[in-house]
């Protein structure tokens, strides 16, 4: 998983038929903090949010 420009490894995951959750720990401000990713598949579209320490972000991404 990419997060902030860096590649980092998934903690914890689970996909279900109605979407996936991931946990990663990122380096944010000289620390590491837990972010949380939650979203939804559509067809070959998945979209969805970040919850970081300094707010959420949203995503959305299509497979070639």
């Amino acid at each position: 998983m990419e997060i902030l420009r860096k590649k980092q490894p998934v903690q914890w995951g689970i996909a279900t038929a109605d979407g996936f959750e991931a946990t990663t720990l990122v380096k944010v401000a000289f620390r590491k903090t837990e972010a949380r990713i939650k979203g939804t598949r559509n067809g070959d579209s998945i979209r969805g949010t970040v919850e970081l320490p300094m707010g959420l972000v949203t995503f959305e991404g299509t497979r070639d």
